[in-house]
Order: structure tokens, then sequence, then C-alpha cells
């Protein structure tokens, strides 16, 4: 069964924008260069904003920023009381210090939750809030009435964005974990086992139908472009064998 998303996607716009209207608020991004993949994620958010009466604003700077230009950048927009909520596009040029510009972000503002203290508060629960991929999952999860105890989870890629705060939050449900990165031999054999896939690497149909068992679980984050189109991680293939993808 593929998953509409986008069903998923307009119920929680519509309850948030009930919740919050008459209130002002303003949501700031930082884009580091102008990578099309990027932009074209900064402009499906900034639709989301907007679509539940959130002020967006976008400062984009060149590819070869420096350091100190963004941290001053982030400062100024810690101090500013009319932005609420700041995010840094990922990733960013290897010249920048990836985790230093995160961690500039004030906790309070922080809304992909990636500085070090926001991700603290997140795995051990302090606030209530979840990383934007985590609630994506636990939203879906919740809206098929799946309970995760015993669940085995197999998860390809252990990025920022996806992969670490995921782990962390299936282990606190009970989850047995599978952790696949480019190092792991003979990825297949965990993700035969699991109950649940999870992929954020980015590589085109990465992962095929043989690697699934019948009835998995599917969430893919990846993005690639293979022949001039837009791929996720898994193959189109895999939804014969999937319960849900």
């Amino acid at each position: 069964m593929i998953i509409n998303g986008k069903n998923i996607a307009d119920r929680i716009l519509t309850d948030m924008r009930n919740k919050i209207v008459g209130r002002n608020f303003c949501v700031t991004a930082i884009i580091i260069g102008d990578d099309p993949s990027l932009v074209k994620f900064i402009n499906l958010k900034q639709k989301a904003a907007e679509a539940v009466g959130v002020k967006f604003k976008c400062i984009s700077l060149a590819k070869n920023a420096s350091q100190n230009e963004i941290e001053k950048i982030i400062d100024d927009l810690n101090l500013d009381e009319s932005v609420h909520g700041i995010f840094v596009e990922l990733p960013l040029s290897k010249h920048l210090d990836t985790r230093k510009v995160l961690n500039k972000i004030y906790a309070s503002k922080d809304i992909d939750l990636l500085s070090d203290t926001s991700k603290t508060n997140a795995d051990e629960n302090i606030n209530g809030l979840m990383s934007p991929t985590v609630f994506a999952i636990d939203e879906i999860l919740k809206e098929f009435n799946i309970n995760l105890l015993n669940k085995s989870v197999a998860i390809f890629g252990m990025g920022e964005l996806v992969g670490q705060p995921v782990a962390v939050w299936f282990r606190k449900n009970g989850c047995e974990v599978f952790e696949i990165d480019e190092f792991t031999k003979n990825p297949e054999t965990l993700s035969r086992k699991a109950d649940i896939i999870v992929s954020g690497v980015g590589q085109p149909e990465l992962i095929s139908k043989d690697m699934v068992k019948e009835g998995v679980i599917i969430f893919d984050f990846g993005y690639g472009v293979k022949d001039g189109k837009i791929r996720g991680d898994v193959c189109d293939d895999v939804s014969e064998k999937a319960s849900l993808m």
C-alpha cells in the first residue's frame, strides 16, 4: 500500500493553522549556495509555512560564505524577537564546520532540533519536541494504528536529519534497531530481518525488492536524481512486498 503523504500533511497543516490563528510567528531559513535541490526544499518549506499563516524569510548566502559570516547572522537572528524559528538548509559546503553552525542556534529557535542542546532535549524528552523526521514517522504510524512493540527496524544512512534521531526514537519505543551505513557489510542480511525500514541516504534505488521481507513498512526520505528523474532510495517494485510505503 502506498501511503498518501499529502493527505496526512494537509491534515497536519490544517490542525496547525487552527492552533496558531491570530498569532504572528516568523521563521527564517539560511541557505548557502544555489544547489537546485536545496532551493527546492526551501520552497516547499516556505509553502508549508505560509499555508499555516507563518511568515517565512530566507537569507541566501554565496557558496563561499565564511564561517564567521554565517555565525554572525545566526547570532543576530537569535537576538531578534520577531524571529521565532531558525534553520540552516543542509548539507553545508565542506569548508564550513556544520556542527559549529548548528550549535549557534538557540534551542528555543532550533526548528530542526540539530544543535547539541536540542538533540539532547529531544532524546531525553525534556520539552516534548520531536525532530521533523521523527514527527513524520510518528504521525504515519498513528494514522495506521501500528504498534512498535518488539518491532525490528533497519535504518539506512546515519545522518543528522534522518538516521540519528530516528534510531534514538525507535529504541526508546522498544524496537531493535539495525544501523546501516557505507561501512556495513552485506546490509541486506539486516534489512531482510526488519519489520520497518527507514532510508535517508540520497542514493536512488539503493534498496531493491530482494532486500526486504514480505509485509515490511518503508519510510523513504532519500532524494536523488537518476536518468533525469527524482528518485528515492527505494526501488518502486518494493511496493509489491511492502504493507506500507
